[in-house]
């Protein structure tokens, strides 16, 4: 989550972040269906190394319709509707933005679907802010006052981005599925002030902002077919930390055309169905979370002195 360029999830989170996830009014709707957050808290995930999270549940709340059923023998004419709302469980991280997603049922909503609903959440609120800014505004000496597109721009709209984090293990097994690398493709993607542990790719971050570039890109081809383990090398150190999006193609063994992306890398750990106890839960999917860290499956880059404070202050009013 960012806004614009130079701001981060944490520089808005009273303002527009905190609002988001905590207003119990909002709805995301579309057809027969709606969107909605549910028993979501703040919660002090580690004390010794302040560690803050939002724990929650995304619900889908919606209505199954059916038209027949089979009896046996034949197909008959049976209308009917159910009510349905399965839910998703969610803690997301905010000293390192790294989401942990749990799909309690059959039918709940995707990390796709938290993207969308959370992005027009934190757009309505942002929304607000603009409007409480301007209505809070004087006029200079001039006579003039900034204007909500003034506004928009030192305070800019914002965006949301998900990206799969992989281990050197799904790197390793997806990549040997390649009888051929023909292609790879790495995309920047906007980091909340977490440093990147790949020195070449903080030295490529640096010079996109000072050229000021919105999209950076770096791609490697060779038809012929590119080295395998070098590959295999690169992406294992990129998708550990989730801070790229890359994207490979290729020949499958069969000959045929073959791609895959962070999507098919993702890490996803075996858990027990959550209870209803958010809090306790989401403390239980943290050390989940650290023993990936601490096994070196996940990097997590170094925190900003920025970051670092706001984490400090939210804390405070977590402490026992």
């Amino acid at each position: 989550m960012k806004f614009g360029d130079n701001l981060n999830l944490l520089d808005l989170y009273d303002e527009v972040v905190k609002p988001a996830f905590f207003d119990k009014t909002l709805k995301r709707i579309y057809d027969q269906t709606e969107y909605l957050l549910n028993g979501c808290a703040l919660v002090l995930l580690d004390q010794q190394a302040p560690t803050v999270g939002i724990v929650g549940r995304l619900v889908k709340d919606t209505i199954l319709e059916r038209e027949q059923i089979f009896d046996g023998s034949k197909l008959v004419d049976a209308d009917g509707t159910l009510e349905s709302s399965p839910s998703s469980m969610f803690v997301l991280i905010l000293n390192n933005h790294r989401l942990l997603y749990v799909k309690e049922h059959r039918g709940s909503p995707s990390m796709e679907v938290f993207r969308s609903t959370i992005a027009k959440f934190l757009k309505i609120k942002h929304r607000t802010f603009i409007e409480a800014k301007f209505k809070a505004s004087e006029e200079d000496e001039n006579g003039k006052r900034l204007t909500k597109k003034k506004l928009v721009e030192i305070y800019p709209y914002p965006e949301v981005d998900l990206t799969h984090v992989g281990s050197n293990e799904s790197v390793r097994d997806f990549i040997h599925k390649f009888k051929t690398i023909e292609s790879v493709t790495t995309k920047l993607v906007p980091t909340n002030s977490e440093l990147d542990n790949d020195l070449m790719f903080d030295a490529v971050r640096d010079a996109q902002k000072r050229i000021n570039s919105k999209k950076t890109t770096l791609r490697y081809e060779n038809n012929e077919g590119l080295n395998k383990e070098e590959t295999i090398d690169q992406i294992s150190s990129l998708a550990s930390q989730g801070n790229h999006e890359f994207s490979l193609a290729g020949e499958s063994p069969s000959g045929g055309k073959m791609k895959g992306n962070n999507d098919d890398l993702k890490i996803q750990v075996p858990i027990e169905k959550p209870s209803r106890k958010n809090k306790r839960e989401s403390k239980s999917l943290y050390q989940k979370f650290v023993a990936l860290v601490e096994s070196n499956i996940v990097q997590v880059g170094k925190q900003g002195r920025r970051t670092l404070n706001k984490i400090s202050e939210i804390s405070q009013n977590l402490l026992p």
